[in-house]
C-alpha cells in the first residue's frame, strides 16, 4: 500500500480557475436579460470569444423616438460653437428692440398724438411740437437703457436658448436609466481546491490508520508481526535491548507517517531464529510475544 500522493498545486489551481470561469460565465449569461421600458430597450448578442475561449457579448441600447430626438437636438446644438462676441449680442439687442420696444414706443407715440388732438392741439403748433419732443426724448431714453442694461439680458437669453435642448434632455433622463433593473442571479463556483484537499486528508488519515494497524497485526496472527528491514525506514537505535540481547529500535513502515518501536527481523534471527519466520510476500516476521513480551 503506497502513501497517497499530495495534490499538485499547479494542476489544482488550474482546475479551480476553470470552475471559477465557468461559474462567472454562467452568472453573466443569466444576468444578461433583454429588457425594455418607456425610455428604450437593451439587448445582448454574442459577438465572439475572448482569448481563453469564454464568450464575448455586445450590448445594444435603443432610445424611444422622443428621447432620441432630444438627444439629436442636443448634439446639434453642441456642434455649433457658442459666440459671446459683441456682434452676436448687438444683433440680439436689435431683435429685442424690434420685437418688444418698437411696438411699445409706437403705441405710446400714437396715444400721445391722440391725447393732443383730443385737447385741441394740432400739428404745427408749439404745444404739439413740445408734446412730441417729449415722446421722442422718452424713446431715446428707452433705447439708451436697452443699450446700457440690455447686454446682460441679451446674453442670458442667448444662453437660455442654447441650453434649452440640453435641459430638456436632462429632464427626460433625470431619475431614469435605460437599462431596466432585472433580478441578479448569483452562481458560486465549485470549491474544487477544498474538495481535493479534503480527499487528500481523508486518504492520508486512512493510510496512517492502516499502517498503524500493521504494527499490531501480530495480535491477530498469534503474536507474529512483519518486522523485515526491507519494510522499514528511518531506523534508529534506542540504546535498549530485549532480554535476548536484540537491539530495540525506532522506525517507520515505508510510506507511513507513524513512528514504531520494535526489533529488526534480520537482527532478531541471529539471536532467536525460532522467533523469526517468513511471511506473505517473502518478508520476515517476528513473534512479538516471544521477543518483546507483547
Amino acid at each position: 500500500m503506497n502513501a497517497p500522493q499530495a495534490p499538485d498545486p499547479v494542476k489544482t489551481a488550474e482546475a479551480q480557475s476553470q470552475y471559477n470561469t465557468q461559474a462567472a460565465t454562467t452568472q453573466q449569461q443569466l444576468n444578461m436579460v433583454d429588457s425594455s421600458n418607456p425610455f428604450g430597450s437593451t439587448s445582448y448578442t454574442q459577438s465572439g470569444t475572448w482569448a481563453d475561449g469564454t464568450p464575448k457579448y455586445s450590448q445594444s441600447t435603443s432610445l424611444n423616438p422622443q428621447l432620441q430626438g432630444a438627444v439629436d437636438n442636443a448634439y446639434s446644438t453642441l456642434s455649433q460653437p457658442f459666440s459671446m462676441d459683441t456682434n452676436a449680442i448687438e444683433s440680439h439687442l436689435m431683435d429685442l428692440q424690434k420685437s418688444r420696444i418698437d411696438p411699445m414706443l409706437e403705441q405710446r407715440r400714437a396715444s400721445t398724438e391722440q391725447s393732443l388732438f383730443n385737447r385741441g392741439v394740432r400739428p404745427g403748433t408749439e404745444a404739439y411740437t413740445r408734446g412730441m419732443e417729449a415722446v421722442t426724448q422718452g424713446e431715446n431714453d428707452q433705447w439708451n437703457e436697452l443699450a446700457l442694461n440690455g447686454r446682460s439680458q441679451a446674453l442670458s437669453e442667448l444662453l437660455t436658448a442654447r441650453n434649452q435642448p440640453l435641459n430638456e434632455l436632462t429632464g427626460m433622463l433625470s431619475g431614469t436609466q435605460i437599462n431596466q433593473q432585472t433580478p441578479q442571479a448569483g452562481v458560486s463556483p465549485v470549491d474544487y481546491t477544498g474538495l481535493v484537499n479534503n480527499q487528500y486528508q481523508a486518504d492520508s488519515n486512512n493510510y496512517a490508520n492502516t499502517w498503524g494497524a500493521v504494527g499490531n497485526i501480530g495480535k491477530t496472527l498469534g503474536g507474529w508481526a512483519f518486522s523485515d528491514e526491507r519494510l522499514k525506514e528511518d531506523i534508529h537505535a534506542t540504546g535498549e535491548k530485549t532480554e535476548d540481547g536484540i537491539p530495540i529500535k525506532t522506525f517507520r513502515y515505508k510510506g507511513s507517517p507513524m513512528m514504531q518501536v520494535g526489533v529488526i527481523a534480520q537482527e532478531a534471527k541471529k539471536k532467536r531464529p525460532d522467533a523469526v519466520r517468513k511471511g506473505p510476500g517473502g518478508f520476515m516476521m517476528v513473534n512479538a510475544r516471544e521477543l518483546m513480551g507483547a
